[in-house]
């Protein structure tokens, strides 16, 4: 691979700067990446003439333009498109993933029990203290970690949960095992923040991009509440949609 440095000019100038424009030509232009993953770090760092630390500062500005995505371990991957994520009365993650066409699955990253706080009694209908199981699930669409959620369920009427979750891979089929046939979405309250040090892990992206982070209220047909999640989303991985009606 060859690209046409003039190093006098990298000499007398930001270096890593040039190299950013250089490969966000390349990546643009389709010329770089082999199935969507960009050359090695020491690959650049060899065609450019520069120490690699010049190259990974390069990169770094590209995943916080969204043009790329690092993955700690693998490597650097151009940013595919947008998963358009639909919120309306009925809205489940597995729908709007296959509506993509894409592959999707659920990973479950925990299960425990606690006493739900304030805000999760008061989304629940529980009293404060009452003990709540929370699943924390990590979910993939297209071979990327897409979706990082926790969500709660009254102990007394859930207890395993958890089991229903690893022998249905879903929240919904979950629920449909204590006969919670359908439910729907009463309420959602959308936020842009930046990431925890955990959470750009578990979503395979740099700390200064920022996330979606949806509260969403699921109740029954008689309007009792059910499920309270926090679903936090890759804030250039998704697109929201949010529908007036179902069909």
């Amino acid at each position: 691979m060859a690209f046409a440095t003039n190093r006098a000019n990298l000499a007398n100038s930001n270096r890593w700067q040039d190299i950013k424009e250089k490969l966000e030509e390349a990546v643009i232009s389709g010329d770089i990446a082999v199935d969507g993953r960009l050359p090695s770090e020491n690959v650049l760092a060899t065609s450019f003439g520069v120490h690699r630390h010049t190259i990974r500062r390069a990169l770094a500005e590209l995943a916080a333009d969204g043009l790329v995505r690092i993955e700690k371990g693998r490597g650097s991957f151009i940013e595919e498109e947008t998963l358009e994520y639909r919120i309306g009365r009925r809205t489940r993650f597995s729908e709007n993933a296959e509506r993509s066409g894409l592959e999707h699955h659920a990973q479950l990253l925990d299960a425990a029990e606690e006493k739900a706080s304030e805000d999760i009694a008061d989304a629940l209908g529980l009293r404060r203290g009452q003990h709540v199981i929370v699943l924390t699930t990590l979910r993939h669409v297209g071979g990327r970690p897409m979706s990082l959620a926790s969500h709660y369920v009254a102990r007394d009427r859930f207890r395993g949960m958890r089991d229903a979750f690893l022998k249905t891979g879903s929240i919904s089929l979950a629920l449909r095992e204590f006969g919670v046939s359908d439910y729907l979405r009463k309420s959602s309250r959308v936020i842009a923040r930046l990431p925890s040090e955990d959470e750009a892990k578990r979503l395979s992206q740099p700390r200064s991009q920022p996330i979606l982070v949806i509260n969403s209220v699921n109740v029954v047909p008689d309007g009792s509440p059910v499920l309270f999640t926090i679903a936090r989303m890759s804030a250039l991985r998704v697109q929201l949609m949010f529908e007036v009606s179902d069909p």
